[in-house]
Order: structure tokens, then C-alpha cells, then sequence
């Protein structure tokens, strides 16, 4: 994974609640699926070309983001299901094309002319498309949508990386240390070469992973595939040198050594030198699928030097190396049953070597890239190139990108500055409403507290952010906000709440989560129970057909003033549309008419939202994943806002405040 990408995989997971939502849902990532089309070499560089690349880059980030955080893996299914992994595969061998025999050519003019963001977007596309393949073809069924033609060449492009790693990748890996002013020094045609080594080492490394993968799953794909990589690559000879000498660890002065760990370099200390990283492993893995599966042994020719290569391996073995990844027993078994020569040789027939009568006579062979190849004239399309897509159209496009960015960092900054004036617009209502709350009521109206603090309470939006989750562990989607006003025509009211009657209202099994507010407003009675005290404002009635209906699974924060209180919410179900009322309704047995959802602990989140929930008669919304219809709108209600006391004493026991009970 490249070390962008992670990096903002990290900021995305940072965020809690509503925050914490996808870069794309499934609907804008099926959008995105359906307008991938195949690219030319001749287009590769200009308009389309770059906005496609932008939607992979989009896709390769939600699909990481979904495996991370296992949840529904919606961009790995969309691909499947609209065919377009054959697609990817074939993006990936256009840009291979592309810089083999067009980027030498156009390398000049590039670093010169073109400005570094588009030339660093072409060579990265590669990377970019290789990161996406490399999450999805972990699953089985993603490897065998993939047409035979495809796979075969996948597996040519992964044996071309593998040979990659094996000689050029360590001239990238064991570049020069460098001060400030030599990297200052370096000419625009030397960082364009940094640049591209940098993106052809990122794509090497998703190739081995890539190949890790067709290995696990050689037995359900083609047998083509199979000869491909046994066969005409010899994928077992080219993973031993990275056995030996990976690319991915390299020394530095003073005995220093560096491993290539979450996608940068990495110093290893000395009591770790032997701690394998996740590229070892796919190595190794690779080794224990072609030489431990007993089809691929049977495909294999073993001949004298390879027999003497892969012997070698023993060495590598130590119980440190088996303890960090058991499975390799099984190879070390495997290799002392060749040491000893039991193999599958013995069961070849007398005269001859094993694997001889099990090669195929007519083999498969890819012409993709082999059309991409034959009859082209680079000169004349790098010509046209320059003047088309890296000419005055490539410096307005730029420039259009640019002022794009620079838009969107004016409209961050906005939003950061108004952010910053509400958060202390926030601050100083609650500082008036506390000196409102905090002053004792007259006693000619009670629960008339400070007229400016009971403004700034009546003005004050309430908004109610809801969120549902796509199934049983998965990430939260936002639904819908609610935005509740008070009703001023009412006056508030006094209510008082012990903890014993907090505890009675929590004893449902469901659970909240808010932020510790002020524990000021509890009161210890002559029994020993805490008393809270507050202010209870009526809700105005809201219209159910103007708002959607809350999820039956999901979660409630509630935002009041700069402060936060969360709850996560299971209302009845509702299996038919047409299901009539229980309760107070004529069916008995069918959900509830109406529900009370208070959401927030008095105490701890200074204050407490009551809102009244009506079933619709025929709901509208439906969640197909769980069988059931989304019913229940909210109507009005109530919210009690903390009142201090004059004799206040610290909350000391925090309860979940979620009530869901059968409106009367």
C-alpha cells in the first residue's frame, strides 16, 4: 500500500460517530465502476485518462478502507459483479507499455514542460491500479471472474515485476543518503527519475503480493495459469533470490539497517534483525503453495539444479522463522523428503523424470500485450502526445486542477473559520445558559429562570445526527439529520430525577454513550439517592412525511449547545408494511403505535432528550439486508437541560440513559 494512501486511511479512520463515514458508498462507487473503460496508449495523459484515474484511486482507498475495518466489501463485489477486473488487468499492461516505449521518449520534455503533479499522476497509475487488484484478488471468487486470457496475463506482468525485484530494485533501494542542499540540486530530469523508480518499486511490491495470491487459489483457476508460472516463468527459481537478498532491506551507515515496513522505510533494531515483514512472508508463502501442493509438484520438472537450489532453503528454517509462520513446516518437511529423494520422482514411470508426462503439448499463450507491442510508430504517437496531452492542453488542464485545488482550499479554510465562530458562539450561550440555569428560580413562576440564559436555551438548534449500520460489525452509514426546535409558546418546567430512577429507566437492554458534562444539579436526598435537577422545555410537533424515518439498528447523537450526548438505538421491527399497531392499536400482537427515545444522562451530558416517535401507517423505507420496514418518525418530545443547585454534589455513577417504551 503506498505511504499517501495509508497515511489518509489513518486520518479516515480518526473520526468517531457520524464522522467516521466512507469516501464513496456503494451507489457512487457503482457509478464510478460502470464508466472504467479500456484506455488506448494514445490516450493515456489527457482528460479522460486522469479522471479515471482519479475514480481508481477512489475505489483502491474505500476497498482498503472496507477490509480494514471489515465491513461490506461493496467495491470488491461491484467489480465482480460488472465485470470489470479485466479492465484493471488491462490498464495495467497499457501503462506498462506506456513506460517502457513511450516515457523514455517523452522523459525530456515531461521534466521541462510538464508540470510534476500530472507527470508523478501517469507514472503512479500503474501502482494505483496494482494497489486496487492486490485487495481484491485476496478473495477466491474475484480471482476466477477474471478471463483466462486476463489471468495469463496478470501472471506475466507478476513474473515481470518478480524479475524486477530481483535486479533493478536494489539500485532504488540502495540509493545514496542525501542532505537538503543535494536534493535541492537535483534537475527536473533526475527527480523524474526518482519518481518513477519510486512508483515502479511500489508496483513490483503489489505484484509480489498479487502472485502470492493466484498461488493460493492455483487449484480453482485455469491450468494454464498453472503451466504459466511453473512452466515458461519458473516462478519457484525467481523467488529464491528474494529469499536470499530482498530488495526490501538494505544497510546504511554505521551498520544501520532498514526494512521497508508499512510502505517507508524503517530502521530494524538489532534484537529484531530477524523479525520477518509482510513481504518476507509473501515470499515464503508463495514457496509453500507451488512446492508443497501436491498438483503443483506434480507440474514441476525437478531437475539436478533446481533440486541443489531449493535445498538451499533448509538453511532459512530456524525454529525462529517456523515460529512466526507455522505453516512453513510444511515446506521443511517437503524439503527433507527431497534431501532424502523421496519426491514425486518415485512415482514416475522407469525412464522417466518427474513432471516430463504431465507437460501439456499444446499451451496457452496471452497476445494482449503482444498486440499492445506489434505495429505501433512510438516516435509519431510520442509526438503527438507531446503536443496533445503534455502540450498547451496539459498546462490548461493543470491550471484548471490548480484553481480547483486552490478552491477547495479556500472552502476548507472557510469552513475551518466558521467552524471556529460557532464553536465560540457555542461557548458563549453555554456560558450564558449556565448563568441562566445556575440562578434560582422566583418563586412567583416557577421554572422561570434568567431571561437572556432562557433565550440563548429557546434559540438554540437542537440537532439530532443519525447513522445506521450496513450489517452485524460493519462501519456506520450516515442517514438522515434532524434539526428540533423548542417551543417558546410553552413555559419550561422543574423536574427532578434521582438515581434510583435513573437506574430503573436504563435497566432496558440498551446502551448510550455521551460526553461528561458538568456533574453540577445532583443533590443528595435523606435516603442516600442522588437528585438531579433541570429545566424541561417542550419540543414544537414536527411533521413525519418531512423527514425520514429512523433506522431500525442505529445510533442517535444528539448536539446541544457544544456539548454531545450518543445512544445506540433498537426499535421494534417491522416486517410488513402493512403490520398493524400493538399496544394501543387494534392488532396486539403487531409493533407499537408510538415510542419514547430519550437519549443523554442528565448528569453527565447536561441534558436529556425526550423524543416522541410515531409508526407511520405506510412506511416508505426498507432495509432489504434485514428483512424489515423503517417505521418510526419523530413527532416532538421534550429536552430537560441540567439546573445546578446550591448544594451540589459530584455524580458518581454514570448510567446509560436509552428508554424506548410504548407511548401512552
Amino acid at each position: 500500500m503506498a505511504g499517501p494512501l495509508q497515511q489518509m486511511l489513518m486520518r479516515s479512520q480518526e473520526g468517531t460517530g457520524a464522522a467516521s463515514t466512507a469516501l464513496v458508498n456503494a451507489y457512487e462507487a457503482e457509478q464510478l465502476i460502470e464508466q472504467l473503460q479500456f484506455t488506448q496508449l494514445q490516450q493515456v495523459g489527457d482528460a479522460r485518462f486522469l479522471k479515471q484515474h482519479g475514480a481508481i484511486t477512489k475505489l483502491n482507498l474505500q476497498a482498503h478502507l472496507n477490509a480494514q475495518t471489515h465491513s461490506d466489501e461493496f467495491v470488491l463485489e461491484l467489480l465482480v459483479s460488472l465485470d470489470k477486473l479485466s479492465v484493471l488487468v488491462q490498464e495495467l499492461l497499457v501503462i506498462e507499455v506506456w513506460k517502457e516505449q513511450l516515457y523514455p521518449l517523452l522523459k525530456q520534455h515531461l521534466a521541462k514542460n510538464v508540470d510534476s503533479a500530472t507527470s508523478y499522476l501517469v507514472l503512479y497509475h500503474e501502482a494505483a491500479v496494482a494497489n486496487l487488484l492486490e485487495v481484491v484478488l485476496y478473495h477466491g471468487h474475484a480471482c476466477e471472474a477474471i478471463s483466462d486470457d486476463e489471468l495469463l496475463e496478470l501472471a506475466d506482468w507478476c513474473m515481470r515485476k518478480l524479475a524486477y525485484l530481483n535486479t533493478e530494485a536494489h539500485n532504488h533501494a540502495n540509493l545514496p543518503e542525501r542532505s537538503v542542499q543535494d536534493t535541492l540540486g537535483l534537475s527536473p530530469v533526475q527527480e523524474l527519475e526518482e519518481k518513477r523508480a519510486e512508483t515502479d518499486f511500489t508496483a513490483a511490491l503489489c505484484g509480489l503480493t498479487i502472485l502470492r495470491y493466484l498461488t493460493d487459489h492455483i487449484t480453482r483457476l485455469p491450468l494454464g495459469v498453472t503451466n504459466r508460472l511453473l512452466g515458461a516463468h519458473d516462478a519457484v527459481m525467481a523467488l529464491l533470490p528474494l529469499v536470499e537478498a530482498p530488495p526490501w532491506v538494505r544497510q546504511r551507515k554505521r551498520g544501520k539497517v532498514e526494512k521497508f515496513i508499512s510502505s517507508r522505510w524503517q530502521e530494524v533494531l538489532p534484537a529484531d534483525h530477524l523479525m520477518i515483514t509482510q513481504l518476507d512472508g509473501q515470499v515464503w508463502l508463495c514457496l509453500v503453495n507451488l512446492l508443497v501442493d501436491p498438483a503443483c509438484r506434480a507440474k514441476y520438472y525437478m531437475d539436478d539444479y533446481r533440486h541443489s537450489c531449493i535445498l538451499k532453503l533448509r538453511r532459512h528454517l530456524n525454529e525462529l522463522l517456523l515460529d512466526q509462520l507455522p505453516v512453513l513446516r510444511q515446506l521443511s518437511r517437503v524439503l527433507d523428503e527431497m534431501s532424502l529423494g523421496v519426491s514425486s520422482a518415485a512415482a514416475a514411470a522407469p525412464g522417466k523424470t518427474a513432471g516430463a508426462g504431465s507437460r501439456l503439448i499444446l499451451e496457452q499463450v496471452p497476445l494482449l500485450r503482444e498486440s499492445l507491442l506489434k505495429g505501433n510508430d512510438w516516435q509519431a504517437i510520442a509526438h503527438n502526445q507531446q503536443k496533445k496531452q503534455f502540450g498547451p492542453a496539459a498546462k490548461q488542464l493543470a491550471k484548471d486542477r490548480l484553481e480547483s485545488m486552490l478552491q477547495s482550499f479556500e472552502l476548507m479554510c472557510q469552513m475551518e473559520d466558521q467552524q471556529q465562530q460557532q464553536q465560540k458562539q457555542q461557548s458563549q450561550q453555554a456560558a450564558g445558559s449556565s448563568s441562566a440555569i445556575g440562578a434560582t428560580p422566583s418563586t412567583g413562576s416557577p421554572g422561570a429562570a434568567d431571561a437572556n440564559g432562557d433565550a440563548a436555551i429557546v434559540a438554540a438548534p437542537i440537532k439530532v445526527v443519525c447513522s445506521r449500520q450496513l450489517h452485524a460489525g460493519g462501519m456506520w452509514e450516515h442517514w438522515c439529520d434532524i434539526t428540533l426546535a423548542i417551543d417558546a409558546s410553552k413555559p419550561s418546567e422543574i423536574v427532578s430525577i434521582s438515581t434510583q430512577q435513573q437506574t430503573a429507566l436504563s435497566s432496558k437492554p440498551t446502551s448510550s454513550q455521551g460526553n461528561n458534562g458538568s456533574k453540577a444539579g445532583t443533590k443528595a436526598n435523606g435516603n442516600g439517592a442522588t437528585s438531579v435537577h433541570g429545566l424541561r422545555y417542550r419540543l414544537q410537533p414536527s411533521d413525519p412525511e418531512s423527514m425520514r424515518a429512523l433506522p431500525m439498528k442505529g445510533k442517535v447523537a444528539v448536539h446541544l449547545m457544544g456539548n454531545v450526548a450518543e445512544a445506540l438505538v433498537q426499535l421494534p421491527e417491522v416486517p410488513l408494511r402493512n403490520s398493524g399497531n400493538g399496544s394501543d392499536g387494534s392488532n396486539n400482537d403487531g409493533p407499537p403505535a408510538g415510542l419514547w427515545l430519550t437519549v443523554g444522562l442528565l448528569a453527565a451530558d447536561g441534558f436529556a432528550l425526550q423524543l416522541r416517535l410515531k409508526k407511520a401507517d405506510k412506511p416508505k423505507e426498507r432495509d432489504r439486508a434485514e428483512s424489515t420496514w423503517y417505521a418510526y418518525h419523530p413527532v416532538g418530545g421534550a429536552i430537560t437541560v441540567l439546573l445546578p443547585a446550591a448544594d451540589t454534589t459530584a455524580v458518581t455513577n454514570k448510567m446509560p440513559a436509552v428508554v424506548t417504551t410504548a407511548a401512552k
